[in-house]
């Protein structure tokens, strides 16, 4: 008679960052076999050894598991995945988590960056609470520390905006439209040239409009922002009236100002103000850009 099955949940991963996803796989790898060899030679004490053997048995699980998930769909890098995880491995998931905590930085495994640690925490977390019946958060909506040293924006081209098959929309620091594409003008149903003017907010579905002030409001005071260049699913709307959902990507663009009449240009001199960049990607890509004093954006 065979064995009966042990019974499994569904858990999906909305985001899975394809190459971090990767890195952080192998990292856990490195740090969980130089772990039982430190163990084994009883230089590990503060890890019972069967502890160690669990997380090591549970890692391979999940790698498994997730490496053979099948696709639902994918955003560049970023993949929607579903799998099947055992109904019991809830305890040993929540075992190597706390043995990645434990031996992080106490072996010569370097200790993971910061995105990988993020990601471990993201993927195993998904899995626990999907066992424990709670719905998927995506890796795109997972909180991130700003940074205290944001990188400079890159020069923002009117030249590259126009030419660009993605749809790409560029405003000021006021919310106002100063640049459209064809792609995007086609996209949201307005003829060439007949958004410029406009705010970003003709764009933007109503019910959504009070948390689009706020959260553009609040970069331009901070510089900071928790969604910056990482993919956000939201509507927007059309000229008709309906709406299409997109894949939001916020990017900061630095736009170059001319110098003072009195004194002479100076090549290639930058301004502090700058479009911040919000690239759609996926089955409908579109961009739109928002200048800031700093780093600022507009996010949804």
């Amino acid at each position: 008679m065979p064995p009966a099955r042990t019974a499994a949940t569904p858990v999906e991963l909305i985001g899975l960052p394809g190459a971090l996803h990767k890195a952080a796989q192998m990292h856990r790898e490195a740090l969980l076999r130089e772990s039982l060899m430190a163990a084994s030679a009883g230089d590990l004490p503060s890890v019972p050894l069967a502890d160690l053997q669990i997380a090591h048995d549970t890692n391979h699980l999940v790698r498994a598991r997730v490496t053979a998930a099948s696709e639902r769909h994918s955003h560049g890098d970023l993949h929607t995945v579903r799998t099947q995880i055992p109904d019991d491995a809830q305890d040993a998931v929540h075992t190597l988590c706390r043995v990645l905590d434990v031996v992080h930085g106490r072996l010569l495994t370097r200790p993971a960056l910061p995105q990988i640690h993020a990601l471990n925490r993201w993927l195993l977390g998904q899995i626990t609470a999907q066992l424990a019946g709670h719905r998927p958060t995506a890796w795109t909506e997972m909180p991130r520390e700003p940074s205290t040293t944001p990188p400079e924006p890159a020069a923002w081209d009117p030249s590259r905006l126009q030419a660009s098959s993605t749809p790409t929309i560029a405003a000021d620091d006021g919310d106002r439209i100063i640049a459209a594409n064809a792609a995007a003008s086609d996209l949201l149903g307005w003829a060439p040239g007949e958004l410029i003017g406009q705010r970003i907010t003709t764009i933007i579905p109503e019910h959504l409009r009070e948390r689009h002030v706020a959260s553009f409001t609040s970069p331009l005071l901070t510089g900071h922002s928790r969604i910056l260049g990482r993919p956000v699913s939201v509507p927007v709307l059309r000229r008709g009236g309906s709406l299409v959902e997109i894949d939001l990507c916020i990017q900061t663009r630095r736009r170059p100002t001319a110098a003072p009449s009195s004194s002479p240009a100076s090549p290639g001199r930058t301004g502090t103000a700058g479009p911040v960049g919000m690239t759609w990607t996926g089955r409908c890509r579109i961009a739109a850009t928002v200048p800031e004093p700093d780093h600022s954006c507009c996010c949804h």
